[in-house]
């Protein structure tokens, strides 16, 4: 619905009139200046209003979402995949879990053996996962063709009809509007829908894993009521003492449960192929306990943390939630009469005074005097990572202030204006992201200076060098502020406006 707002500016689905009087029945809840971006009675109001848009609109509004969500918004049959998978993985390991030919079980050769080297090679690789998961962009997964498949079974194909639709927009114009947020709705939605996939693959492999390997156990102890097995060993490389260590390192676990293993004297002579061996059942019971410790505990882990991330996406899920918190934002400003207010956040730099002053006139002359300009506390050096973690959403207006004296640094300064320009520009095409550098103390220090033009100059263009790296601004001076507004366009660097 707030695609289809946004882009029906004349009103030609839902009128200026329906709007309104949807957002009065909805009832406004409270707002509190101090509390979070977006409360649950905020939330519930959005709910209340669109229900309130559809019915107002006698099936004419509910076509239209529908035309634009298509059937692929929905967040998958997670559950039922889920059970599919693990079911089939039982399966599988039932079938090929033999554990010996002629009634011999090779110790060294068992397929619970091989199972339990890939599954320490999967948890090596999730580590390193793990550990780089902070650069990995939105939705991406560590399994991608799952992923892939689990977006198409829902619906997710949606997505790629979406570039087809910004290319053959309808002549109705009823028909434009339903493209264009179309389009609108899926930029935002994919993201989502992507994540969404990532997480139930994730669940998914980790569950499959873990059938794989009770199917295998549970095929084993199928075959021991039937057969009687006895346990050897043979190998082309090994002797009786290295097999006889490598069993007590891989079988450590299961000794206080069932004992200890034979001595070196056993592996060298009743075990050692082909002589007659033992009686397997100890053995039997020895893998089975052994793959419930390296397969099936850190498996049900892996998935449980996955299935908690799910749970945590449908309570908040981005970029969707961000994108409704600067809806509910606008609606309320159209309902209220009242101006947004504009947040001014200052890094490694303090701004009080008469400089505060210069910035507000700025501002005002930008934006209008109606502008209510909010400093809020500067950051200090060092503390930008933290102060971006906990950053609330952004309106779609938004200043950043930054010494010119310092010394601009990519991975400060450059972090900063990247992450706050994204979160801006996501807000659409109006949104403004307005930088101002602080140049005061810096003329103070060196205009008395002969080579202050050079200093200056110097200084400017190693500024304009990094943030025309991050944002697409254009520039202007005044007030000894040096000051940079993110612009739509493309290659509209170092163009000049008036303030």
């Amino acid at each position: 619905m707030q695609a289809v707002e946004e882009c029906d500016a004349e009103g030609l689905i839902v009128s200026p009139e329906e709007r309104r009087a949807a957002g009065l029945e909805a009832r406004w809840p409270g707002h509190e200046a101090d509390g979070p971006p977006m409360t649950r009675a905020a939330e519930e109001f959005l709910e209340r209003r669109t229900k309130r848009l559809v019915e107002r609109g006698r099936g004419r509004v509910a076509a239209r979402v529908e035309e634009v969500a298509g059937k692929g918004h929905a967040f998958m049959n997670g559950p039922k995949l889920a059970a599919i998978g693990v079911g089939g993985a039982i399966f599988l390991g039932f079938l090929t879990g033999e554990i010996g030919r002629e009634n011999l079980i090779n110790l060294l050769s068992m397929p619970m053996l091989g199972l339990f080297v890939w599954n320490l090679g999967v948890y090596a690789a999730v580590m390193v996962s793990a550990f780089r998961g902070r650069k990995a962009p939105a939705g991406a997964s560590t399994h991608p063709w799952l992923t892939r498949r689990l977006i198409k079974w829902a619906g997710g194909e949606e997505a790629a009809a979406m570039g087809a639709a910004a290319q053959n927009l309808s002549q109705d114009a009823v028909g434009k509007v339903v493209q264009q947020a179309r389009i609108k709705f899926w930029k935002r939605w994919t993201p989502v829908l992507q994540k969404d996939a990532s997480l139930w693959a994730t669940v998914i492999f980790h569950l499959g894993a873990a059938g794989l390997g009770a199917g295998m156990v549970a095929g084993m102890y199928a075959r021991g009521m039937t057969h009687e097995y006895s346990a050897v060993w043979e190998s082309t490389f090994l002797n009786g003492t290295q097999v006889a260590g490598l069993m007590r390192t891989v079988m450590a676990p299961t000794v206080p449960v069932f004992g200890p293993l034979p001595d070196d004297a056993a592996f060298q002579g009743r075990l050692h192929y082909p002589n007659a061996g033992e009686n397997a059942h100890t053995w039997i019971h020895r893998y089975a306990l052994m793959a419930g410790l390296i397969i099936g505990l850190p498996r049900l882990t892996l998935a449980g943390a996955a299935l908690l991330g799910l749970a945590r996406l449908r309570r908040r899920a981005e970029p969707v939630q961000a994108d409704l918190e600067a809806w509910y934002e606008k609606l309320r400003h159209e309902a209220s009469g009242a101006d947004l207010v504009v947040p001014v956040f200052c890094f490694s730099h303090e701004l009080e005074g008469r400089r505060r002053d210069a910035a507000r006139e700025i501002m005002a002359r930008l934006w209008g005097g109606g502008a209510q300009v909010e400093f809020r506390p500067s950051v200090p050096y060092g503390g930008e990572d933290e102060a971006l973690e906990k950053l609330p959403a952004l309106p779609g207006r938004v200043a950043v202030v930054m010494s010119f004296s310092a010394t601009p640094e990519e991975e400060v300064h450059g972090l900063v204006l990247r992450e706050l320009s994204s979160r801006v520009a996501s807000r659409g095409d109006e949104a403004t992201f307005l930088i101002l550098l602080d140049a005061s103390a810096f003329r103070a220090q060196f205009s008395a200076l002969p080579e202050f033009q050079r200093r200056w100059q110097e200084r400017r263009t190693t500024w304009e060098r990094l943030i025309f790296s991050c944002v697409d601004a254009a520039l202007s001076e005044d007030a000894d502020f040096l000051i940079l507004r993110r612009v739509g366009e493309r290659g509209a660097k170092n163009h000049h406006f008036p303030v």
